[in-house]
């Protein structure tokens, strides 16, 4: 049994020669991703090199900065 914190391989996927992939169905469902839904990309890197990537609801993430930084924006227009 896994702790809820854990971290695994959800599934292996193949990138086309366009670059293009396949999300399956399985993990959309459990990260909750819907479609026509816009996605942010987010990577880690260690020593100068990708070595995590992440999807997360690009709104979700977005709203997430604005709660952090929001304040320093205070009085001024920022683009969401």
């Amino acid at each position: 049994m896994l702790a809820e914190d854990s971290c695994r391989v959800e599934a292996v996927i193949r990138l086309d020669r366009r670059g293009q992939m396949v999300l399956p169905k399985e993990v959309r469902e459990a990260a909750g991703f819907r479609p026509d839904q816009n996605l942010a990309v987010v990577s880690w890197r260690r020593d100068g090199a990708v070595c995590c990537v992440s999807l997360q609801v690009a709104d979700d993430l977005a709203d997430a900065v604005h709660r952090r930084f929001g304040p320093l924006f205070a009085g001024t227009r920022v683009h969401r």
